[in-house]
């Protein structure tokens, strides 16, 4: 009692700031264990625009497995496009899925047309990332645009 006054006190909560950073600069910090080109400048064309591309995976075998490490983000949103030729050619109509596994969150299913822009919002809980990609179109490729922001509590994104 202080002053006639009751004091409480309670123990100290340390709070988590969470705050956007590129996915490019997740990429680069943490690694999304992507196939070929890795934020090098590297492009591809679709629906008559050009994209510039961070990551790129394949679904030769009809599914690709790839890991990011851990991460102290919370959510990301990527913008993805699936597409059987990099130069534009968009006359080969198909459907891509990407599935997003973790440790303690129900997987995640995301579907939508080939040779379109999509913007995907991955809900995170820390854990290493499994992507598994199909496409309807055998030789497809999923191209993860330089787009998008992941919402993590560290200035890189690594825990």
């Amino acid at each position: 009692m202080q002053a006639g006054r009751v004091v409480l006190q309670t123990s100290a909560k340390t709070l988590e700031v969470f705050g956007p950073i590129s996915m490019l600069e997740l990429n680069n910090t943490v690694g999304l264990g992507c196939q070929g080109n890795k934020g090098d400048g590297t492009s591809m064309a679709s629906g008559g625009h050009l994209y510039q591309f961070y990551c790129q995976i394949t679904s030769w075998a009809g599914n690709t497995w790839t890991n990011y490490d851990e991460t102290s983000c919370r959510s990301m949103t990527v913008g993805l496009v699936a597409s059987t030729d990099p130069t534009g050619e968009n006359s080969s109509p198909g459907s891509a899925t990407l599935e997003v596994e973790q440790s303690t969150l129900n997987a995640q299913t995301f579907t939508f047309p080939d040779n379109e822009l999509t913007t995907e919002t991955i809900q995170l809980d820390g854990s290493q990332l499994q992507f598994e990609y199909t496409d309807t179109n055998k030789w497809s490729v999923l191209y993860f645009i330089n787009q998008g922001t992941a919402d993590c509590d560290t200035p890189t994104g690594k825990s």
